[in-house]
């Protein structure tokens, strides 16, 4: 099992590699299109042929690419699936995933130093506007906030693509975030929550503490990032004991944490 998951793993990072390196190339020809510079004087610089630039276009490919822009960019160029092909194995719409693609080779194609390479942080107004929503329990509002080819990810347990998916089902990420986990085992469920926005070297950050035998603790923090007015990928850090901890210290808040994984009823299956 160790051997397949590496060899996934490599095929993963090779594939992520090879579209990266096309789309450099896709977006050089297309400046030397608008330049009018002559294509054979330009052979030289055509594409990333030296491992450190495509190192490089690996970086750009990881770090500036939503999960669903990687995941959709690599099943359109290196597996040439179709529009629908996609949405239906990510689980999302094909309008997402033309968003996706759309939005993934802009970025790739941009320029060092432009929006694409710097994070998009959400602002303020919208971070407010997701902590309102959640405190009204709107979910439709809430939901109404994100992108129609959103990435919503609880790290390192769950990720979904896409607006209608969170509206499709109650068996999602955001429709939680709203209502809770009452499947989870009575000593893991607050008293009450409070959720609020502050602030983390420039960033902007959801948190939520909860009360638990009368304490108040930090229990999870939600990172935004903005697109054109809505939010274009939520991360959620609840099972993240580390990063729960540097942030609490970094604010100078107590934290509740130490899950890596939803708890679970241990007399489950017993009764």
């Amino acid at each position: 099992m160790e051997t397949a998951w590496i060899i996934r793993s490599g095929l993963f990072v090779a594939g992520c590699l090879w579209v990266a390196v096309a789309a450099m190339r896709k977006a050089r020809r297309r400046r030397r299109e608008e330049l009018g510079v002559d294509e054979r004087a330009a052979v030289e610089t055509a594409a990333p042929d030296h491992p450190q630039d495509a190192r490089a276009a690996g970086v750009r490919f990881l770090q500036r690419l939503s999960p669903q822009e990687r995941a959709a960019l690599l099943l359109k160029e290196m597996f040439e699936m179709s529009i629908d092909e996609i949405a239906e194995l990510l689980a999302t719409t094909p309008g997402a995933v033309k968003a996706a693609l759309h939005r993934g080779r802009e970025r790739l194609a941009e320029a060092d130093g432009g929006a694409a390479s710097r994070r998009p942080l959400a602002s303020p107004e919208l971070v407010d506007a997701f902590v309102e929503r959640w405190i009204a329990r709107d979910f439709a509002g809430l939901a109404s906030l994100f992108l129609d080819g959103a990435s919503i990810e609880n790290v390192g347990e769950a990720l979904q693509f896409g607006r209608d998916t969170a509206l499709r089902t109650h068996l999602n990420i955001l429709w939680h975030v709203v209502n809770g986990h009452e499947e989870w085992p009575a000593a893991y469920r607050p008293e009450s929550i409070r959720m609020e926005r502050a602030e983390l070297d420039g960033e902007p950050l959801v948190l939520v503490s909860c009360v638990q035998r009368g304490r108040e603790a930090l229990q999870v923090v939600y990172r935004l990032e903005e697109s054109e007015g809505q939010i274009a990928r939520l991360r959620i850090y609840v099972f993240c004991p580390e990063t729960m901890r540097a942030v609490g210290e970094r604010l100078g808040r107590p934290v509740r944490t130490g899950l890596y994984h939803a708890p679970e009823d241990p007399l489950r299956g017993r009764r």
